[in-house]
């Protein structure tokens, strides 16, 4: 029987050490740049030339975040999915379940903030084409 607590805890280790190094955060960045730069292609004519496809930094924010939703999506259900786990295995022990629901925790607090940050983006990208827009 497979035991998801331990996992959950060794996958927490696991984190906390990556954290600390900071190498989770540049891996992230590296691989957004990539996805923005190369979602609209690089150009190698001659000249200087925007590698990013976006016109303004509201557009290139928001194709950012939104490549950043599409990547984090699946790791936001499959979390929420050994939580419910974590809980199933629980069986009623106080232990486990305190472990479970902050685990449930931690996952809703990360949701929050990755769809807060594209939701946010989206309104103020919107807020600032309805004010640039000429009025008629």
């Amino acid at each position: 029987l497979l035991d998801l607590t331990a996992i959950m805890i060794s996958m927490q280790r696991l984190f906390h050490r990556i954290s600390r190094s900071h190498q989770l955060t540049k891996l992230f960045v590296v691989l957004v740049f990539t996805l923005v730069v190369f979602q609209g292609g690089v150009s190698f004519a001659a000249g200087i030339s925007n590698p990013i496809s976006s016109p303004s930094i509201t557009a290139f924010l928001g194709v950012a975040l939104k490549s950043l939703v599409n990547i984090l999506i699946p790791f936001i259900v499959v979390s929420y999915i050994i939580v419910g786990l974590m809980f199933i295995t629980a069986r009623g022990a106080p232990e486990k379940l305190k472990i479970a629901k902050a685990a449930l925790l931690y996952v809703s607090i990360g949701t929050a903030i990755v769809l807060g940050a594209w939701a946010l983006t989206q309104m103020l990208e919107s807020t600032i084409n309805a004010i640039q827009a000429p009025s008629s």
